[in-house]
């Protein structure tokens, strides 16, 4: 089996990001958690430098088998 994540944001909108396949719920899981993570931090550098970046977060994610 194969996995794919889905992010949910906090404005209702839902993205695949990196659309990458994972082999395992596990392997799934883990890169969704530091994928939200690197979001934030990429959100709050980009906010610190006066840049433009998505104002939406990450509130969760589903994994789906593909």
């Amino acid at each position: 089996m194969a996995y794919k994540v889905i992010y949910n944001f906090s404005d209702g909108t839902t993205d695949e990001l990196d659309g990458e396949i994972y082999e395992t719920y596990e392997e799934a899981e883990r890169e969704a958690a530091q994928a939200a993570s690197d979001f934030s931090q990429g959100g709050d550098y980009l906010r610190e430098a006066g840049e433009d970046y998505c104002e939406a977060t990450i509130v969760d994610w589903d994994i789906i088998e593909v």
